[in-house]
């Protein structure tokens, strides 16, 4: 346990209050201590009376507070993404939706943590020099400090590491963020939302005047600030490209980077499959 959240003398969460499917014993032992190390700093929060969008109290159950704390009996619900038509993440590791709920009041929505994505993957053995996870908590910690909106974004915010704690599995867990709607704001800018995107990629987003072309360009204005602060400006090569990559083509362009003219040429069944010079 961390040593600035002394172990919680109110919110105990026991074994038999986690709510999940399809998981084996190691793997629930785990997320099982994690989620209690998230309920330690809850209650140290509250006790120092701590407050803010960075405290654990306000940013994973901000329902408790110092007039309920003594009533509540948490519950941790784990729905895996597999339940709902998402695939696991491609290191392996499983993932899942998790909130905390009122034990005594389950269905008292009011009492519901806002939701979180938490990850448990196999810990690393001795002496291995890669955790996914723990990597994945690192990265987080070196760009959140880059980002105004943390809201918005599915930051890692607490990592149990497994090896440390001699578990067989590491858990982390993170911010969940609506997939918020593709709108234009008063500037006409849009946000972003991933499903927006591919509907859109695929034209079954049906927002008039909007284009995939648009979407993405103000997507990369929108990051590129973030991604080369502190860097060196990038070198830049215009290039044609069919000329660049003309040698791959094996002779199959004429001098003037056309398709051949002769109707009879193995290459003219293809041109409407490959597009004409210029694609």
């Amino acid at each position: 346990m961390p040593s600035s959240a002394p172990i919680a003398t109110k919110l105990k969460l026991a074994h038999d209050e986690l709510e999940v499917d399809f998981i084996d014993q190691e793997a629930l032992t785990a997320i099982c201590n994690s989620a209690q190390e998230l309920l330690n700093l809850i209650e140290r929060d509250i006790n120092e009376g701590s407050a803010g969008l960075d405290t654990f109290r306000d940013m994973v159950w901000p329902a408790v507070n110092r007039d309920n704390i003594n009533t509540i009996k948490p519950r941790l619900r784990l729905v895996p993404l597999e339940r709902i038509g998402v695939a696991q993440g491609k290191g392996g590791g499983k993932v899942m939706l998790a909130y905390f709920v009122q034990a005594s009041r389950v269905n008292d929505y009011n009492m519901w943590s806002p939701p979180m994505v938490l990850k448990v993957a196999k810990a690393p053995t001795a002496g291995s020099t890669h955790d996914g996870l723990k990597e994945e908590k690192q990265n987080a910690d070196i760009v959140k400090d880059f980002i105004t909106n943390k809201d918005r974004f599915a930051l890692p915010f607490h990592f149990a590491e497994g090896l440390e704690a001699h578990q067989a599995y590491s858990v982390l867990w993170s911010r969940f963020t609506g997939n918020t709607r593709l709108l234009a704001n008063t500037q006409g800018k849009y946000w972003l939302g991933l499903d927006d995107l591919r509907g859109l990629l695929k034209d079954e987003c049906k927002i008039p005047g909007v284009t995939a072309e648009q979407v993405v360009r103000e997507a990369i204005e929108l990051l590129h600030p973030l991604h080369r602060r502190g860097l060196p400006e990038p070198s830049r090569l215009v290039m044609n490209v069919v000329r660049h990559y003309r040698r791959y083509l094996r002779g199959i362009l004429d001098e003037s980077l056309e398709w051949p003219s002769d109707s009879s040429h193995w290459t003219s069944g293809w041109k409407a499959v490959w597009g004409n010079q210029t694609q």
